[in-house]
């Protein structure tokens, strides 16, 4: 027979070992939105590893049976899952939601430089030294376009 001691232990590393509790933890789950603010920006490999434990989660609970029976006992567990799989799905959204943020930030500094490309190309040299500035600029697109 068990003592009270080493169940309680056991209870405890089970705890422990749970990836589902922290589905629930608030603090973490506000931590994540301030990921897009970050300096140095979080990197996507982090993001998407996140959103890829999180999508397995989910596909996890789809997985699961919403039944089990015990000797005469038929337990539904279907209102359970379904609130760890939208736990799991609501946490896919927040960093879903950072990652759209990086985009749309990183997208409109590239729009800004291709606008100021687009004056830069648009004036008309009237000396030399406006043809060499418009050669410059021409180098400078060609060589930007190389690290995108």
């Amino acid at each position: 027979m068990k003592k009270a001691s080493d169940k309680a232990r056991s209870f405890k590393e089970k705890f422990d070992a749970d990836n589902d509790k922290t589905l629930w933890d608030h603090k973490q789950k506000l931590a994540v939105d301030k990921l897009k603010d970050k300096i140095p920006p979080v990197t996507l490999q982090f993001l998407e590893m996140n959103m890829a434990n999180y999508k397995n989660q989910v596909a996890l609970y789809d997985k699961k049976p919403k039944e089990q029976t015990a000797f005469f006992f038929s337990e539904l567990f279907e209102s359970v899952i379904q609130a760890f799989k939208s736990q799991a799905e609501s946490w896919l959204q927040k960093y879903g939601g950072v990652v759209r943020e990086l985009a749309i930030r990183e997208l409109d500094t590239i729009r800004k430089e291709m606008d100021d490309y687009r004056a830069k190309l648009d004036d008309n040299p009237t000396s030399i030294d406006g043809l060499k500035s418009l050669l410059n600029s021409i180098s400078e697109i060609k060589n930007s376009s190389m690290m995108m």
